[in-house]
């Protein structure tokens, strides 16, 4: 799959003319983690910067910045001028800050014109039309349609975000203004499975790494200034995969990154949300051009496939600019069922104090838990404790309930302060 030369490169890369080496970078994002394990395993200095500040999240980093704490982040940024600003989630208000950070502003190893352009709904309709995909009815801030089609309920959205928070059912009333820094969309809902898709673009090739499944979780709990997850009913709580797939969703997904790269000149790693209906029409949700929370799923299946070493990462394919990559598509695999990987997010059902020994009753061989809290921890209900990871095989009943199980235990037998 040949893809276009881009006519102006959104990614910066090894040697851009910028001059960075990025053998140290600093990640940014609402969480790091996976990233960070990625690039560490590379050899990479991480400067990791996020919103949780899980301990294994600190562990993957060379130094850590909580994301709110604006002069470390300041500071970190005067330690480390040579290196590049990965991002790895979504970070709507630190990202517009670090646009406008004069020590920030020409690191970004994907542009701000680049990441703009790719947020335009406009855009997004261009893309999904050429590659043979549907786009929802949108609406921008001023009310002006987008593209039509006749579903019968609307999503607010905000225009940056993370994970799904801040999606709500649209319940009516005025449109935002435009002026609004916290403008949203206003997006038809179509009923279908979601996914997200991994691809790897590049100057002279495009790949599909990997599909997965993507799970979502209907949060009510009481808002508070500090709680993320108050009243969000499409918060993103796990993925499963890769699965295999059929031609007729693989070509779309190579066409739209191809004019992804032809249109906005981005190459890297990508993400594409999107959710096949009951017609089985493929349609566009957003694009994201970093990693995300399925992609750490993806990269375990390329090693576990030979496709990546041990000690490779799609990080450091990210950085170092190569091209020449040999992937496994989802409609080439060998014949025979393989396993895949089950990652679900663990939502507190009550207040709790997290103890890390707890873990230990719950791993094994086949099942990991990932985004653990500092120890002792008071984790409010209705916000995530962490993640179960496991590895098995799709048919076999066992798989899913150990990761039931795994979920049950930490989410309602966890100890509670007193």
């Amino acid at each position: 799959m040949q893809a276009p030369e881009p006519p102006n490169l959104g990614s910066r890369t090894l040697e851009s003319d910028i001059g960075i080496q990025p053998r140290t970078i600093i990640m940014v994002g609402a969480s790091v983690r996976a990233a960070a394990q990625s690039a560490r395993r590379a050899g990479f200095t991480v400067i990791g910067i996020d919103q949780f500040g899980d301990w294994d999240a600190r562990n993957a980093c060379d130094e850590f910045v909580d994301l709110e704490d604006r002069e470390g982040v300041d500071a970190a940024l005067s330690r480390h001028p040579d290196a590049l600003v990965v991002p790895v989630g979504g970070i709507s208000d630190l990202e517009r800050w670090l646009d406008r950070h004069p020590q920030a502003a020409r690191r970004w190893v994907i542009s701000a014109e680049t990441r703009q352009s790719i947020d335009d709904p406009l855009m997004l309709s261009s893309l999904a039309g050429r590659a043979g995909m549907s786009f929802p009815e949108t609406l921008d801030a001023s009310g002006r349609i987008i593209r039509t089609v006749s579903p019968q309920r609307w999503l607010s959205k905000p225009k940056h975000g993370s994970g799904g928070i801040g999606i709500r059912w649209h319940t009516g009333g005025t449109l935002p203004d435009r002026t609004d820094p916290q403008s949203r969309w206003l997006q038809h809902w179509i009923p279908g499975r979601s996914f997200g898709a991994t691809l790897w673009i590049g100057p002279r090739r495009t790949v599909l790494l990997g599909v997965c499944r993507s799970m979502f979780h209907r949060m009510t709990t009481q808002s508070s200034a500090k709680n993320l997850f108050a009243n969000n009913p499409f918060v993103y709580s796990g993925s499963f995969g890769p699965i295999d797939c059929q031609p007729s969703v693989v070509d779309p997904l190579l066409a739209l990154s191809r004019h992804l790269s032809s249109e906005c000149g981005y190459q890297g790693p990508c993400n594409v949300d999107f959710l096949i209906d009951p017609m089985g029409t493929l349609w566009l949700l957003e694009i994201n051009p970093r990693w995300s929370g399925s992609t750490e799923l993806v990269e375990r299946r390329m090693i576990d496939d030979g496709v990546l070493g041990a000690d490779d990462s799609l990080i450091q394919w990210w950085l170092d600019d190569t091209t020449a990559h040999v992937a496994v598509s989802p409609r080439r695999r060998k014949q025979g069922e393989s396993d895949a990987y089950y990652k679900k997010v663990c939502f507190a059902r009550r207040r709790l104090l997290f103890q890390r020994e707890r873990i230990a009753s719950v791993v094994d061989c086949n099942l990991q838990i990932a985004d653990i809290p500092v120890d002792g921890s008071v984790v409010p209900r209705g916000t995530p404790i962490c993640s179960v990871i496991a590895k098995g095989r799709p048919s076999d009943p066992d798989f899913y309930r150990r990761v039931r199980r795994a979920h049950h235990q930490l989410c309602c037998e966890t100890r509670f302060p007193k």
